[in-house]
């Protein structure tokens, strides 16, 4: 998964709200951050080490009354979540902003230290200060027809979900040639074909895992149990045909596993449907594992043309060609090139020189409009 952290950092650049005298605008990585005016002076300047935390951080009582964040009459905190406890993006005086900064403070040797709960902390830049804080990362309840029976195999199948651009601004530059696709608002299904290894339990001849993110992430797969017939990944292992899947993996001999990564998405998975009826499972990464800690991702036209071999969709293509922020800004924007609501954003790969086998980087970039709608659900 993208990797969950509260880093501490600097802010890069600081400027006056357009529209509120008493807020200022941070701008921290790639985020925009508001922050209130302490005795009217701003709290915050570039070049200022701060510690940023991020949407769907959860934070410890103790720190949203440190952070002024705590109504003391409902006796809970300021921010969403049934507790108020969780870190949403909002607009504020319409202008976007999204995370939390918290205070870096320096001695008069130049040593920086934050406030915890245990008292005084030093830190350094880069330091994640997650555990210091006590901040966790919020887990939504998996709904029943995303469990099920389970099987553990004793390894976690791959890791796969790609790191925010917003953190790695300086990734791309004009000069790398990149292809984007739309990010669908469904759940992550991983299928992965063991070429050397069987696994009790599990499908075709115990060869095939299948698994969602935060099950496999743990080393759990889903069982070939009749009780997961109505289980949304195993439906999607099984639109795949047998037969052309065990022709199609002896390309992969001399690997260990074979991945075949998608989302499903539609009606009752998550609160965004793409005007479906019903569920439907869409291919964003094929790859291979050489060793138990290297794995090679296809590029995406090689996806394609694997996924055309399977009988299998992928999803949207939207561009390919130079990099340049400002266009990623409009395809990442707008509605859904599969439906008449928001898009969740874009990924954007950046392939090698390698025709087959050769993805240097993958990198998400997420629509503002998809992280403030009403009612979200964000199941994995």
């Amino acid at each position: 998964m993208a990797t969950f952290e509260v880093l501490v950092t600097t802010v890069s650049n600081a400027r006056e709200h357009p529209n509120a005298d008493r807020l200022t605008i941070n701008e921290i990585f790639g985020y925009t951050c508001i922050s209130n005016k302490k005795d009217g002076n701003w709290r915050y300047n570039a070049g200022d080490n701060v510690c940023y935390i991020g949407e769907n951080s959860v934070l410890p009582e103790w720190l949203l009354k440190k952070c002024d964040l705590w109504d003391f009459d409902k006796n809970k905190g300021r921010l969403a979540g049934k507790e108020g406890n969780r870190l949403r993006p909002v607009k504020l005086r319409g202008v976007y902003s999204e995370g939390l900064i918290y205070p870096v403070h320096k001695t008069e040797d130049g040593l920086l230290f934050i406030e915890t709960l245990n008292g005084n902390e030093y830190v350094k830049n880069g330091d994640d200060v997650k555990d210091m804080l006590g901040i966790t990362k919020y887990e939504p309840v998996i709904p029943e027809s995303m469990s099920g029976e389970l099987v553990g195999v004793g390894f976690k199948p791959v890791k796969f979900d790609p790191e925010p651009l917003e953190k790695h601004m300086g990734i791309f530059n004009g000069d790398s040639i990149v292809t984007v696709t739309e990010k669908l608002h469904g759940t992550f299904c991983g299928i992965t074909y063991c070429m050397n290894d069987a696994h009790e339990g599990t499908f075709l001849n115990n060869r095939v895992l299948v698994y969602s993110k935060g099950y496999g992430s743990k080393g759990l797969c889903f069982k070939d149990d009749p009780k997961n017939d109505g289980n949304i990944y195993v439906k999607a292992l099984k639109s795949i045909d047998p037969e052309k899947l065990e022709k199609w993996v002896t390309q992969f001999y001399g690997t260990t596993h074979v991945h075949i990564l998608g989302e499903v998405y539609g009606k009752g998975v998550q609160d965004l449907h793409y005007d479906l009826d019903t569920k439907a499972f869409r291919v964003f990464a094929i790859g291979c594992s050489i060793s138990p800690t290297e794995t090679h991702w296809a590029c995406f036209a090689s996806v394609a043309e694997h996924c055309n071999e399977l009988g299998l969709q992928t999803v949207p293509a939207l561009y390919t060609g130079p990099y340049d922020y400002d266009k990623m800004v409009k395809l990442r924007d707008g509605k859904s090139t599969l439906a008449n609501h928001v898009k969740e954003g874009i990924v954007i790969t950046l392939d090698s020189t390698d025709p087959t086998f050769g993805r240097e980087a993958l990198i998400k970039f997420v629509n503002p409009d998809y992280k403030l709608r009403k009612n979200a659900t964000e199941y994995n």
